[in-house]
């Protein structure tokens, strides 16, 4: 499991993002991963297991699970015979896909896993110059003689020889949609809006490589790379204007077109990626089971009574009313203790869902999770856990030497290596899954007090105010498992910093 990346930052005010990552092995038909999340809430908030049910902490978790974008580099993604941008190549040159639907779809998935590619090379790219500018490491990928400023004009370079290439493809295609020949119309559509969503993509990686530029000392910077990245940024939005789609910034306006579209496309050409999650509650039929041997249980208790006492005191007798009547009494309590038990028998080995995961179509099923939530005390809680909650004394003292809420979250992931095979045979391999969760943390909020506070402090001799933020910590740890690998066992601790405001900071500790 990649650990080259937090997997936890703030998407909002009020949801934190958590970013999981589950590769499948080649050599293995299967894949399994356990992850457990503690959350570890002050006892001021007011969250416990009865303010606080698994119905409430699964209302607040969003999930979205997506295949793992194949890792290409910008160069790869160009040259690469294998590459989605080669693949819609050889598609339109061949020209069946005007008769033939499977080869149409496979030129519509091209144009968006072109996309796809494209946004996690920029990235990746990216995110290995920032680190190289704050901090100084060198990224595997870039000569150590490279220099920053070289390297984003590389970047430049590579970004536009893609964006060319696909442009290029224009040309293979019906200058006009034919509405009696829907397969030409769909593809023709499917390639504009992928179009769009590149040049919106690839215009943000101009404007973010600009920043980065500026970021570095100003000897370093080379003013000719700045003119280039600002004028490729500012073609993009020209050239959108050009072809007819509406996602331009207007400084004039409020520009919700431009948000709208923004967002539509992006969604539009990560279909490709995207996953279906059928959930289900996890041992329904033994859940029934264990109720019926606890009823079956209370009414054997209830008919025993009533022959004991109908034999012994006859019929119509008080003694026999008053039997039956402490034998409905029991046979009703038995039942209820019965399924208090087969609760909790299920909730100990039992998860609360279960979760197939299959492709759009629901053609390939690549695996299942299954998921639960409960509360635990300190005592149950892992001794290393604890140790990476590094709990401080002001801590136990702003608790009242309660501890902690501790809430936690097991995961269960297996996946079948096979089942990816099958999924896209044109396109390069997948390897592995990728799972976004999305947390609310609204509820932690109701119980807080204001935000800010102004306090009175002597200075100079003279009384003085101050503001004062009132912020309360809430620290997750992830624990990921994988038999397979070493190491086997990976403990992360973040602490999310909040106020009645919502979110303020979150830090990851290593």
């Amino acid at each position: 499991m990649s650990t080259t990346q937090p997997r936890i930052r703030m998407h909002d005010r009020y949801q934190l993002e958590f970013k999981l990552e589950y590769p499948i092995d080649r050599r293995r038909r299967r894949a399994r991963y356990t992850l457990s999340m503690y959350v570890f809430v002050p006892q001021s908030l007011g969250i416990h297991r009865h303010s606080y049910l698994p119905a409430d902490f699964y209302r607040d978790i969003q999930n979205y699970i997506r295949l793992k974008t194949p890792t290409m580099t910008l160069t790869e993604l160009e040259k690469d015979p294998s590459s989605p941008l080669n693949v819609m190549r050889r598609l339109l040159a061949e020209g069946t896909w005007r008769t033939n639907r499977k080869a149409a779809n496979q030129l519509i998935n091209s144009f968006k896993f072109t996309r796809a590619i494209l946004k996690s090379a920029l990235r990746d790219n990216l995110d290995s110059l920032a680190r190289e500018i704050i901090t100084g490491e060198k990224h595997a990928d870039i000569p150590a003689k490279t220099k920053e400023v070289d390297a984003l004009g590389c970047l430049c370079d590579e970004t536009q020889a893609v964006v060319r290439a696909y442009r290029a493809a224009r040309s293979q295609l019906p200058e006009t949609e034919d509405e009696q020949d829907p397969i030409v119309a769909e593809v023709n559509l499917a390639y504009r809006l992928s179009d769009e969503a590149i040049s919106l993509l690839v215009e943000q990686g101009y404007i973010r490589a600009l920043l980065l530029l500026r970021r570095l000392p100003s000897q370093e910077r080379n003013q000719e790379i700045s003119d280039r990245l600002a004028a490729c940024a500012e073609q993009e939005s020209l050239y959108r204007r050009a072809m007819g789609y509406q996602s331009v910034i207007d400084p004039e306006s409020r520009n919700e077109e431009y948000m709208y579209r923004a967002s539509v496309l992006k969604k539009y050409t990560s279909t490709v990626l995207f996953l279906y999650r059928a959930i289900r509650r996890e041992g329904t039929a033994l859940e029934q089971t264990l109720y019926a041997l606890a009823a079956g249980v209370s009414m054997a208790f209830a008919t025993w009574m009533a022959f004991y006492f109908q034999q012994r005191y006859g019929n119509f007798t008080m003694p026999l009313f008053a039997a039956l009547v402490v034998g409905y009494m029991f046979k009703d309590r038995i039942k209820e203790i019965g399924r208090a038990v087969s609760n909790r028998y299920l909730q100990r080995y039992l998860y609360d869902h279960r979760i197939d995961v299959r492709t759009l179509d629901g053609q390939q099923r690549l695996g299942y999770m299954r998921e639960k939530m409960y509360f635990v005390s300190e005592a149950n809680v892992p001794p290393e856990v604890m140790q990476a909650r590094n709990r401080q004394v002001m801590t136990e003292l702003a608790n009242d030497g309660q501890g902690e809420q501790i809430i936690r979250y097991d995961k269960e992931v297996v996946l079948y290596r096979r089942a990816f095979d099958r999924i896209y045979p044109n396109m390069p391999q997948f390897d592995g899954l990728v799972d976004i969760m999305r947390y609310d943390i609204r509820p932690f909020l109701y119980k807080m007090a204001n935000p800010i506070e102004r306090v009175l402090y002597v200075k100079n001799g003279r009384l003085r105010k101050a503001k004062a933020h009132r912020l309360y910590a809430v620290n997750f740890i992830l624990v990921y498992k994988d038999k397979h690998s070493k190491p086997a066992v990976i403990y992360e601790r973040t602490r999310a910093m909040i106020n009645r405001k919502g979110l303020q900071s979150v830090e990851l500790f290593s």
